[in-house]
């Protein structure tokens, strides 16, 4: 009887230690930021962003979330040029995005070659391949793969 009281008692203490190990895990993640890609403003849940009004948004009145990762810096899609926050990015004009004014922030990864999604072109930077022509493209002009 002894020994099954004591792997009892073993047992429901190694599961409290295992329980504080999980809460010290939890309470050590970073809290979830989400972003709109037309101007940049963070927010706490998608809820809170998607419910807001977006000045910058060319679809649209609202935010929109911005799906790709958080980095440290973030290129615009159409033309490549580099910024350190997309709030920043979105801000400046882009001559060429052929649906707004505005630059849009490219959300996949960084990589070691960009694919145009339209015709499979590799170029060694997003402005590199944007700056060319795509016979494919609607817009006539490469685009980056995600």
């Amino acid at each position: 009887m002894k020994s099954s009281h004591y792997k009892t008692r073993l047992f429901v203490i190694i599961l409290m230690l295992f329980g504080i190990g999980i809460g010290i895990i939890y309470a050590q993640q970073k809290p979830e930021k989400y972003y709109c890609k037309w101007c940049g403003n963070k927010y706490s849940s998608i809820s809170s962003l998607t419910s807001g009004i977006c000045s910058r948004n060319p679809n649209g009145k609202r935010h929109e979330l911005y799906e790709g990762s958080e980095k440290s810096h973030y290129y615009c899609k159409w033309c490549g040029n580099k910024y350190s926050t997309i709030s920043s990015l979105t801000s400046g004009t882009c001559s060429k995005n052929p649906n707004s004014k505005r630059h849009e922030p490219y959300e996949g990864s960084e990589k070691s070659q960009y694919v145009c999604k339209h015709c499979g072109n590799k170029y060694s930077t997003i402005s590199s391949l944007t700056s060319g022509s795509c016979s494919k493209s609607p817009t006539k002009k490469h685009q980056p793969a995600l």
